[in-house]
């Protein structure tokens, strides 16, 4: 299976020390709700276990977009866009996720181009997934 449709996506956690240091940390149960649809702020750390990114349409269908894994973020176009993203989030395994604001993001953002390109790398691995389920 080639690496840009395999709906598993996990990063190297420390390359979002910069961020996740100081985060707030909560643990959510096998299919526990993180976020509803438009409802993400900020963005999210997967520490452990595994959380599915879901789509929902109007009927009220579920997608599952994508599985983020130890390391992987998400809720990252609620800071670039200051939109909520249309996507929910869902615990599928038992779940240490961190959150972090969108103040922290902005500010690395802003001066550490190595967290830029790390950021950059993870949008383009999610946008090849999506690309490949379109």
């Amino acid at each position: 299976m080639s690496t840009d449709n395999c709906p598993w996506i996990s990063f190297d956690p420390s390359l979002w020390g910069c961020v996740a240091s100081d985060a707030a940390v909560k643990t959510y149960r096998k299919h526990q709700c993180i976020f509803l649809p438009g409802q993400a702020s900020g963005l999210y750390l997967v520490q452990s276990g595994r959380v599915r990114i879901e789509l929902y349409s109007a009927q009220g269908d579920c997608k599952s977009l994508y599985i983020a894994e130890p390391g992987c973020l998400f809720g990252e176009l609620s800071i670039l866009s200051d939109q909520h993203p249309p996507c929910g989030a869902t615990a599928a395994a038992d779940s240490r996720v961190a959150h972090i604001t969108c103040q922290r993001v902005r500010h690395e953002l802003q001066f550490n181009m190595d967290f830029c390109r790390s950021i950059l790398a993870l949008m383009a691995r999610k946008n090849a997934l999506l690309c490949t389920q379109v």
